[in-house]
């Protein structure tokens, strides 16, 4: 558990991240945490606190798909002392944490839920040898639908039965 440096008079909260079970993505989640990197810090307010719990939504959904959990899900609670949790997109969290005050202290809870490991199968690579020669063959096609003695298009005959 990472929290509050001791003997701090500044109201602010303290940061539980829960193990993942992945050993190589749990330091991704906790150093991809604003909430976290800004800890020490004076608490910023309610406003700015919520857009630190959003953004960690971003972040640690980042470090996830780094590690190929594109499938995952970050979940983050608040808690004052003496209510329950309230999960940080609900949108009444402003109000939650407006009743408790700014003295009150907040406890957040981070975890993540994995989900699939999502990996690559075939990767196939194409010269540009190839590709050059398909274009030409195309433009040569153009040109000679474009000489005067070329048949018309397919579409173009189309045209002129309807219009005429």
């Amino acid at each position: 558990m990472i929290g509050l440096a001791e003997g701090r008079d500044v109201s602010g909260y303290d940061v539980d991240v829960k193990p993942s079970g992945d050993d190589a993505l749990d330091p991704l989640v906790t150093a991809s945490s604003l909430l976290i990197s800004l800890q020490k810090a004076k608490y910023p307010g309610d406003f700015a606190f919520i857009a630190r719990l959003r953004s960690d939504y971003r972040n640690i959904g980042e470090a996830l798909q780094s590690r190929g959990y594109y499938d995952g899900q970050v979940i983050i609670t608040v808690t004052l002392a003496g209510k329950a949790p309230i999960d940080a997109k609900d949108p009444h969290l402003l109000d939650y944490l407006r009743a408790a005050g700014q003295d009150s202290q907040r406890h957040i809870n981070i975890s993540v839920v994995k989900g699939d490991v999502f990996e690559i199968g075939t990767i196939a690579f194409f010269s540009p040898f190839h590709l050059s020669r398909v274009t030409r063959k195309r433009r040569r096609d153009r040109k000679r639908m474009a000489s005067p003695g070329a048949a018309p298009s397919p579409c173009r005959r189309l045209r002129r039965r309807v219009s005429g």
